[in-house]
């Protein structure tokens, strides 16, 4: 869906994942977030936890893989 997304992509990737899953309920929606060394003017976040946290809050995954 997005490869190496900011959190201001989130909000926007959550509203296309929430239309993918009422359309295709047993298709998986694949995003490729930034790698842990990311800095926070990448992520857009102060750290990366907070990173991971925020994207798991506000896409709510189906399935996280580190």
């Amino acid at each position: 869906m997005k490869d190496e997304p900011a959190v201001s992509d989130f909000a926007s990737l959550a509203n296309t994942t929430a239309a993918l899953r009422a359309q295709r309920p047993n298709a998986l929606s694949f995003i490729n977030l930034l790698p842990n060394y990311a800095s926070p003017a990448q992520t857009g976040a102060p750290t990366y936890t907070s990173y991971i946290d925020q994207y798991v809050q506000i896409v709510k995954p189906q399935v996280f893989c580190q």
